[in-house]
C-alpha cells in the first residue's frame, strides 16, 4: 500500500504537530534561563531539521500569515499578562 501511495505522488502523512512560534519562543529562552545544555539545544534543533517539513503548524501557512500573527501576539501578550506563569511553562 505506501508503495502504491509513493508512487501515486500522494503527500506524506503527517508525522507531528508542533506550535513553531511557542517552540521557537521557550527554546530561546530555556537558553536565556540557561535551563537548556547544548545537547538538548541540538537534539531540538536536529527535530526541528527533521520533522519540519512533515509537522503540521495550524497558524502557519505561506499563503495567509494573519493567523500566525494572531497567534503570536497573543502568545507575547499572555506571557506579559502572566509572567509567573509563562517562565514556570518554560521551566517545566
Amino acid at each position: 500500500m505506501r508503495s502504491w501511495a509513493a508512487e501515486a505522488n500522494l503527500p506524506q502523512p503527517v508525522r507531528a504537530y508542533r506550535n513553531r512560534f511557542f517552540m521557537k519562543l521557550s527554546l530561546g529562552m530555556h537558553k536565556l534561563l540557561g535551563n537548556l545544555d547544548s545537547n538538548e539545544s541540538k537534539y531540538w534543533r536536529a527535530w526541528e531539521d527533521a520533522n519540519g517539513k512533515s509537522a503540521v503548524d495550524a497558524t502557519a501557512d505561506s499563503d495567509d500569515w494573519a493567523p500566525g500573527l494572531v497567534q503570536a501576539l497573543t502568545e507575547l501578550e499572555q506571557a506579559a499578562r502572566h509572567p509567573r506563569a509563562f517562565s514556570r511553562s518554560v521551566r517545566a
